[in-house]
């Protein structure tokens, strides 16, 4: 049963997000310079005055990440599209827009 991924505290300075397969959304506040910091699949920022601006901040890194990687999946799926045609007429696909000579 999937459960809708929402902002759980995990100690008095923590807050995660579960997303799954996909990874987790962190933030947490730094006492000794009173700012948060987010993690996002792996990435980092810090610097947020308030724990909602690092929610807002992984919110966003966490879409710009999987939206890159939606573009390299499609880009993928072009270039296995490209090697079938080369598979099967020994010659390769075109680029797109682009006319083949005879």
């Amino acid at each position: 049963m999937q459960h809708p991924a929402c902002w759980c505290r995990t100690s008095g300075r923590h807050l995660a997000a579960d997303l799954g397969r996909v990874g987790a959304l962190m933030v947490w506040h730094d006492p000794s310079t009173s700012t948060w910091s987010a993690l996002v699949l792996g990435a980092q920022q810090t610097g947020f005055m308030t724990a909602a601006a690092a929610q807002a901040a992984a919110i966003r890194m966490a879409r710009e990440q999987l939206e890159d990687a939606l573009r390299k999946l499609a880009e993928l799926t072009v270039t296995d599209a490209a090697q079938s045609n080369l598979a099967r007429t020994g010659k390769p696909a075109s680029a797109p827009g682009r006319s083949e000579r005879s």
